[in-house]
């Protein structure tokens, strides 16, 4: 298990996946974090597990997707459904 409690082979998975945060885009610098997408810390696969960095992470919170990308904050980064990574907007999809 890693130090974020998900199988080491996994994130390896997610960190060859995601090369950048999911929802800005930003390059990583020491800021990467692993996000749950639907906010179930039990559900822990590659369709809910995600790469973002701090402030998109603490930004969406406990929000759900649908709800965070009409917040101030994605508006003012430009974070919408045509511009998060395709792990995102296959999440989206699913919600619809």
């Amino acid at each position: 298990m890693s130090h974020y409690n998900i199988p080491l082979i996994l994130e390896q998975q997610l960190r060859g996946r995601d090369k950048k945060c999911v929802y800005c885009g930003k390059i990583f610098e020491n800021d990467a974090t692993i996000e749950h997408i639907n906010n179930d810390a039990a559900d822990i696969n590659l369709e809910n597990l995600a790469i973002a960095c701090n402030a998109c992470n603490a930004s969406k919170g406990t929000k759900t997707l649908t709800i965070w990308l009409k917040s101030d904050y994605c508006r003012s980064k430009k974070i919408r459904f045509d511009t998060v990574a395709d792990v995102i907007k296959n999440a989206l999809q699913k919600d619809l």
